[in-house]
């Protein structure tokens, strides 16, 4: 069952961007001259440092580390963190013997299809492709893999006995609230002040700006999202606790969130659904709170072997910030001075 915290921006990319640390080459394959291909005499002489990548005037070769240059030289400051972050996975793998197959993989390309309710051509093409720029080798090879490392690495922390089960089942089953959501960016703070009260007063208003929001899914839909339950998670207890605190017709203070500004109103209030009991819908909740507790364990696993590996960036990447650089400036000093 989708939900505000499905709609909320900081919490609507989570399923692609929530395991954003993740983009970077996985790929370690090195190239090589193909099989069956006639190669020059000369290529003898390039020693196994310096692989061939092309000929020139049929005898002049280019090498791997001239072709790696100049993709460094184009890319490397952006791909340098992903990189290293993959590099750091695919160590903790080994170490613990985590193999993750290919059908593994595709399970889940094509679990994510399912949950975001696209086919895959359009998953690949519309969502990867034209959203995100990105392959899908990319996203198998630099997301999905690595999140399912880190998944078999967090198995053993998840809490999923019946008390953990029942705070779903309420959420599921539970007094439910309909609400309707306006999002504002923050740059407009002094126009929703403005328009605060008037907003309060007429149903009208409310629901012309909110067919004109600059959140596109929620203009679709006039600001109408899923009931929302309660125990939805740590990324919408706010806005829970907001809803449930409002009469029908009500409407919130202005929100802050740390993308933007909202405003909910509760449309209507549900009753618990009593037709389906907990013992019928433990397998769904299990896999629910199994997919919810991985998206809070995962980012702290991986944050926590990061921290172990402890990486010094010697070719900064750009997104470095302040305390990296300060810690990066005393480790190469040392390094240098040893």
């Amino acid at each position: 069952m989708k939900n505000l915290r499905c709609t909320v921006p900081y919490v609507a990319g989570m399923l692609l961007l929530g395991v954003g640390y993740f983009w970077g080459q996985s790929d370690t394959d090195l190239l090589r001259a193909q099989p069956g291909t006639v190669t020059p005499a000369s290529a003898e002489k390039v020693v196994a440092d310096d692989r061939v990548v092309a000929y020139l005037y049929g005898d002049k070769p280019l090498s791997r580390q001239e072709f790696g240059e100049y993709l460094i030289a184009r890319y490397g400051k952006e791909r340098i963190r992903p990189f290293v972050n993959m590099k750091v996975i695919d160590g903790i793998a080994k170490k613990h013997n985590i193999v993750v197959t290919e059908a593994e993989i595709e399970a889940d390309i094509e679990q994510t299809c399912s949950k975001i309710g696209v086919p895959k051509k359009d998953f690949v093409e519309k969502v990867l492709k034209d959203r995100y720029g990105k392959s899908i080798d990319e996203w198998r090879y630099d997301v999905v893999k690595p999140r399912l490392i880190l998944t078999h690495l967090c198995r053993e922390e998840l809490k999923l006995d019946d008390e953990e089960l029942k705070k779903i089942y309420e959420n599921f089953y539970g007094e439910r609230i309909q609400c309707q959501v306006i999002m504002f960016t923050k740059e407009q703070r002094q126009y929703v002040t403005r328009i605060y009260d008037e907003l309060r007063k007429n149903p009208v208003k409310f629901d012309e700006e909110a067919r004109g929001q600059f959140n596109s899914q929620l203009a679709a839909t006039k600001g109408i999202v899923d009931p929302i339950g309660r125990n939805s998670g740590p990324a919408t207890a706010k806005i829970e606790e907001i809803a449930f605190s409002l009469k029908e017709g009500e409407i919130s203070e202005i929100i802050e969130i740390p993308t933007a500004l909202m405003i909910i109103k509760n449309v209507k209030h549900h009753k618990p659904n009593g037709q389906v009991t907990f013992e019928q819908a433990k397998p769904h909740l299990a896999r629910e709170a199994t997919e919810r507790q991985l998206e809070q364990l995962i980012p702290k696993k991986f944050a926590e072997i990061s921290q172990e590996a402890h990486p010094l960036f010697v070719f900064s990447p750009p997104d470095i910030t302040r305390a990296e650089m300060e810690d990066q400036t005393k480790r190469l000093l040392k390094t240098e001075q040893k």
